[in-house]
């Protein structure tokens, strides 16, 4: 993995703070999307979770995420 420092993360809902946009329309619809994902996602460097605290990777989440999901789909074609 890269060199990733804890500031490189920041927590759900700072994240609309910097980025004006939720990453999802709700919490719910994030653990919908991420739940299944979510040890790849952590594994990846994309996503930190601390107790029921979810930490983002500024840059890396949603590219891991994308790719994540593309794999998934492209298991499912096959």
């Amino acid at each position: 993995m890269t060199d990733t420092k804890p500031a490189d993360f920041i927590p759900l809902k700072t994240w609309f703070i910097e980025y004006g946009s939720a990453v999802f329309g709700s919490d719910k619809m994030l653990h919908y999307h991420t739940k299944p994902i979510q040890k790849e996602l952590i594994e990846a460097g994309g996503m930190a979770k601390i107790g029921v605290h979810i930490y983002l990777h500024k840059t890396r989440f949603w590219p891991e995420y994308q790719r994540i999901m593309a794999r998934l789909a492209a298991d499912k074609e096959a």
